[in-house]
């Protein structure tokens, strides 16, 4: 019925549930209340007729649709009925012909139905079931009153006294109670859905946190793109400054190498010009007529000699100039290589 109801919510609106579904009571006024009603707590409660007959429609044409009977002329009504599949009974509200039975006021017994918590809408539905039966203490209060006032009574312990004499009673067994277990199914809904509510907030909690893990994996993966792009960036300077640092340790070797030539140059034109200036002032004075024809050839040979150290002077000292030019620049070019690797550690190790 609940399906049915799901599935045709318009046309079924009206079908409100079993009466057992309806209302709840004390555990302890339960058996009296199960004897009262009997069968008829099975009773389904809808709002008109019509509604009664089209909800046993569908029933039927469920049914036959389950067992795959073939189609027949006869009336679904008795195609069920040939078929066994049970009865049902209906409580059309608009139907129901009764009203509210004034019983005697005592201090023990009281109407069963006011024992009863039901809505308001369908109070038509308890009375029909409920309202001319009576709650006493005792079955000797229940006969007695029943004899006097004409009304159905029951005890706690579910014996009966009908208005019309009879009387019902003996063992009953709690635990066969539809009422509890109807209890116990209620409570088993309840915690079913509490559960689900629960799920569906788990599920929702862990589609949330399914998003924030996809975010954080997002920003995650940026920050260790960024961390190698620095890494590799770091890498190549370290591996450009290694470069940088032999290349100017070449050139500070080169520069060495350079100085201690140009003091042994600067000693050995320091040398000649100390010798040319020896020499010229030896061509200052007058050549004494005593010197031997070797002698003679020893000073033409030192002539033309220091001819030569003069121009090989020249040459050192042209050599000199060029290599204190190349140092300048190779010093330029230093400066110019590391300035822009110095800035970029700086950034990267201060930001």
């Amino acid at each position: 019925m609940k399906r049915l109801k799901a599935e045709h919510p318009r046309e079924l609106q009206g079908v409100f549930a079993p009466l057992i579904e309806l209302f709840t009571c004390t555990e302890e006024e339960s058996l009296a209340i199960e004897a009262t009603a009997k069968n008829q707590l099975f009773n389904v409660v809808v709002d008109t007729d019509e509604t009664a007959a089209t909800l046993l429609q569908m029933f039927v044409i469920l049914f036959l649709k389950f067992v795959r009977l073939p189609d027949t002329n006869c009336s679904l009504t008795f195609r069920l009925n040939r078929e066994k599949a049970g009865r049902v009974t209906f409580m059309p509200l608009n139907k129901l012909n009764v009203k509210d039975s004034k019983f005697p006021r005592t201090d023990s017994a009281v109407p069963l139905i006011e024992r009863l918590k039901f809505k308001p809408s369908y109070r038509k539905a308890f009375l029909h079931v409920f309202g001319r039966t009576l709650l006493c203490p005792t079955i000797e209060e229940a006969a007695a009153i029943s004899r006097q006032h004409d009304v159905d009574c029951v005890t706690i312990d579910a014996d009966q006294v009908s208005r019309k004499g009879a009387l019902t009673g003996g063992f009953t067994d709690k635990k066969r109670s539809r009422l509890a277990v109807m209890s116990s199914l209620r409570e088993s809904r309840d915690k079913h859905e509490n559960l689900t509510r629960q799920l569906d907030e788990i599920h929702k909690d862990l589609s949330h946190t399914d998003s924030l893990i996809t975010k954080y994996l997002g920003e995650l993966e940026q920050i260790e793109q960024k961390r190698a792009q620095r890494r590799h960036a770091y890498e190549s300077s370290t591996s450009e400054s290694s470069a940088a640092q032999k290349h100017a340790l070449s050139l500070q070797n080169q520069e060495q190498r350079l100085e201690s030539a140009l003091v042994a140059v600067a000693q050995e034109v320091k040398q000649l010009e100390e010798t040319d200036r020896s020499y010229k002032a030896e061509r200052g004075t007058k050549l004494v007529s005593k010197l031997t024809r070797e002698e003679e050839n020893l000073l033409h040979s030192l002539t033309s000699d220091l001819v030569d150290i003069e121009k090989k002077l020249a040459d050192q000292s042209s050599t000199r100039a060029h290599t204190q030019a190349l140092k300048n620049v190779d010093v330029c070019l230093l400066f110019c290589a590391w300035s822009p690797f110095v800035a970029f550690l700086s950034d990267l190790l201060f930001h």
